[in-house]
């Protein structure tokens, strides 16, 4: 009898590992070129910048709406979520406003991605989102 409820027990608890772990699932794929449309919580769809994401060539790259810019993944965990950048390399063509370089500030603190759904991405940082991205 003892074996019997030991055992139900242990059963219980893969279930239970199981869930948990579907729960955690990456729901989409990072590999694909995403359009910026929130910084800071703010609407900046109209800035036309992308974001190209290649975890085979370990880089990232696109357009601020202005200048283009690349930088390498230094370090990504699919798993854990984790996403930290290089140095982030650009042209220089004067713009004529401020989202540029608020935006290479927030790509710069980037640790952690995240999906909302499959065409919703979230770049952030530890203390909040940064960056949202949509295919």
């Amino acid at each position: 009898m003892k074996k019997i409820f030991f055992g139900l027990i242990a059963l219980l608890n893969l279930s239970l590992l199981a869930c948990e772990i579907e729960n955690t699932a990456i729901k989409g794929d990072l590999n694909a070129t995403w359009k910026v449309v929130k910084l800071d919580g703010k609407d900046v769809s109209k800035e036309g910048a992308t974001c190209v994401i290649e975890t085979a060539k370990n880089l990232i790259s696109g357009t601020s709406g202005c200048n283009s810019y690349t930088a390498n993944i230094a370090e990504i965990n699919i798993i854990e979520q984790d996403l930290i950048l290089g140095t982030i390399t650009q042209t220089y063509i004067a713009c004529p406003n401020s989202f540029e370089q608020k935006y290479f500030k927030a790509l710069q603190k980037v640790n952690i991605f995240e999906f909302v759904d499959e065409n919703t991405l979230h770049l952030r940082e530890d203390l909040g989102e940064i960056i949202e991205l949509k295919k």
